[in-house]
């Protein structure tokens, strides 16, 4: 994986510099980056998912090969800033809470982009991930988690392109760019086998996941203030989990979980989660064709849809479920 981080027009195919209000370079050592908390330092950092050492490359002050010069860039920075994509060349688009930074998604060939930038124009970050380096994944594009509460920062993370049977799945990993000095820090790190099911809460406090691994599997809340974990321990029998959804009050979570080994025999269930005590509460077991939670309609009665195109409700309070709406079946 590669991450580039950048100001405006200020680039070169293998090293990148910072400038301006983004802050000075620095050197880092990179052996321990890949840490939950751990920051990556700004310029370029060539990271791999595996044996390889990572590089830091790190601009002179002088030019030299592949490297612009800090005062020629900075001065072409000034006088011919690069411009932004289209906005109809974006993927996705998110917007901070209060409106002052804006976050756009660029899909590219096996690969992706995103950028960070002020309204008022003051900084502009970028972050490619390069699916081409040894030991990353082939085909991985970049999507965003959320603004987490302190409006400092922006989450993202890696959604890999993937065949098989896997009911849930959010991403690869997921980071953290900070707004201030472009500092990128590991939240969740690339796990060794599977992926990770996670969702940011509407407030931006706490970071909820379900890390990959053998059963049970386990719900956990991060407070993104402090990083300090509580977690909830999935019934054994399930072996996925994910579809995670916080109520509209921010009491409670809906968690599916699933049984079965593939895509023929698998059967889903979903599981209300008191965020204050961690107490469970079944509120639907084993549906047959597939259940995905899509909004809540109050504050105890969120809409589902399955696999067959069949829109569902259901109340929290007494699990009641019933179909809303069917699918439209053609001859």
């Amino acid at each position: 994986m590669r991450v580039e981080l950048r100001c405006r027009a200020v680039a070169s195919f293998a090293c990148l510099i910072v400038l301006g209000a983004c802050g000075p370079t620095q050197g880092s050592d990179l052996s321990a980056s890949q840490e939950p908390g751990r920051p990556l330092p700004s310029g370029t950092a060539i990271l791999s998912e595996g044996t390889e050492e990572p590089q830091l490359l790190i601009p002179s002050a002088s030019p030299s090969p592949g490297v612009p010069s800090q005062t020629g860039a900075a001065a072409e920075a000034q006088e011919s800033p690069a411009p932004l994509p289209a906005d109809d060349q974006a993927s996705w688009t998110s917007t901070s809470p209060d409106g002052s930074w804006m976050a756009k998604g660029y899909d590219t060939f096996y690969s992706g982009e995103l950028v960070a930038y002020a309204v008022d124009g003051s900084a502009e970050w970028w972050v490619r991930y390069d699916s081409w380096e040894p030991f990353g994944w082939f085909e991985g594009i970049l999507r965003p988690v959320g603004w987490p509460y302190d409006r400092g920062s922006f989450m993202f993370r890696l959604v890999p392109s993937i065949d098989g049977f896997v009911p849930f799945m959010s991403g690869a990993w997921v980071n953290q760019l900070d707004l201030g000095n472009g500092v990128v820090t590991v939240v969740l790190p690339p796990a060794e086998h599977g992926f990770y099911s996670f969702t940011l809460s509407p407030d931006g406090k706490q970071l909820v996941y379900v890390p990959p691994g053998p059963r049970p599997k386990k719900l956990v809340l991060r407070d993104v203030a402090n990083g300090r974990e509580r977690s909830s321990i999935l019934p054994e029998r399930y072996i996925a989990a994910g579809g995670i959804l916080w109520s509209p009050d921010g009491k409670y979570l809906l968690v599916s979980v699933a049984t079965g080994g593939s895509w023929e025999d698998v059967l889903y269930s979903v599981i209300r989660v008191d965020v204050t005590t961690l107490q469970q509460m079944l509120l639907v077991k084993d549906f047959p064709q597939g259940l995905r939670s899509e909004e809540w309609l109050d504050e105890n009665t969120v809409l589902l849809s399955d696999w067959e195109g069949n829109v569902h409700t259901l109340d929290i309070r007494d699990s009641t479920f019933r179909v809303v709406a069917t699918a439209t079946r053609y001859p």
